[in-house]
């Protein structure tokens, strides 16, 4: 019971993660936890890799009179917290976690689990468009341009979503997979902080 708790837990945290930093590898339960003095097995380990990155350079901020101004205070906690309170998050959290590369399926899964999320929000707008422009998270012009490459053969090729293109118009704006991804990364991280209310 316990591993298949830790492995869900887990497997949200991986997705956020994930969602903050794309070169960010998964990290896995290794087989044992201890419990009190004992080691228990739960089951074998998985080969381990490892890998070096250099840490972000960190900036200290000071007041006219040399005092330290203090960084306001992490919004992680609470991101990894509604994971277990919004299903919806833990959903998106999941499908982030399932590929180190998200594809055009996966980013229209959240984008679509966001737009049904926010639909019902009084915010003052109709339609989940509206909705994402009126909240400013996006434009409805850059919204647009994420859909058409995620869904048209014409401008993703082999990794859109549909096979024909049904609209004889080419569209104005598209994006590519990384755009896409940096798009929808983006978005995820509006849309949760809002959720929490920041």
């Amino acid at each position: 019971e316990f591993y298949k708790v830790a492995s869900a837990r887990l497997s949200e945290l991986n997705g956020l993660a994930h969602l903050e930093d794309p070169a960010f590898r998964r990290v896995r339960l290794s087989g044992k936890y201890s419990d009190g003095d004992k080691l228990h097995q739960v089951i074998s380990p998985q080969p381990a890799k490892l890998t070096i990155r250099m840490g972000r350079p960190t900036m200290t901020m000071l007041t006219a009179n040399g005092d330290v101004i203090p960084n306001p205070p992490s919004r992680w906690p609470g991101r990894a917290k509604l994971a277990q309170t919004h299903a919806a998050v833990g959903r998106v959290f999941r499908i982030a976690e399932r590929n180190e590369d998200l594809d055009w399926y996966d980013l229209y899964k959240i984008h679509e689990i966001i737009r049904d999320d926010i639909k019902s929000d009084d915010i003052g707008a109709k339609g989940w468009e509206n909705k994402i422009e009126k909240l400013g998270w996006s434009t409805k012009v850059k919204d647009s341009a994420f859909t058409a490459s995620a869904d048209r053969f014409d401008v993703s090729g082999e990794s859109a979503r549909h096979a024909v293109t049904r609209h004889a118009e080419p569209p104005k704006r598209t994006m590519t997979l990384r755009e896409g991804r940096d798009y929808i990364r983006n978005l995820v991280m509006r849309w949760v902080d809002y959720r929490n209310g920041v």
